[in-house]
């Protein structure tokens, strides 16, 4: 909802103690979380020199058989689409995980991304 400008999700639950995110996209609920406490703490940007990192994704409700891991890079490879722009294919939750980590590119490594 945050993605869109519907709402603001507050710094309490972009940033939790542990490094686990319920995530609401697509009218349900799923699980993200990473093994590095450090994903917790306030995302300076993608001119922080920060290294490319990995959060894991779990939605039950999309018959998922394994886990997807998600690398995310600071500095992307590419400009990133317009998320305004009506014909380009962005997958949600790409857009849920920049209001965390703006300006990130997502690397979905060779899963199809859940659109």
């Amino acid at each position: 909802m945050e993605a869109y400008k519907y709402l603001e999700v507050g710094s309490y639950y972009k940033e939790p103690r542990i490094p686990v995110w319920v995530v609401f996209s697509e009218s349900h609920y799923s699980v993200m979380f990473g093994l590095c406490r450090e994903l917790v703490q306030p995302w300076s940007g993608p001119s922080s020199g920060a290294a490319p990192f990995d959060v894991y994704y779990w939605d039950p409700l999309a018959g998922q058989d394994e886990v997807i891991r998600l690398t995310l890079l600071p500095e992307p490879t590419e400009a990133l689409p317009d998320p305004n722009d009506t014909r380009a294919l962005i997958p949600p939750l790409d857009l849920v995980l920049r209001t965390k980590w703006a300006g990130c590119e997502v690397d979905w490594n060779d899963t199809e991304p859940i659109l």
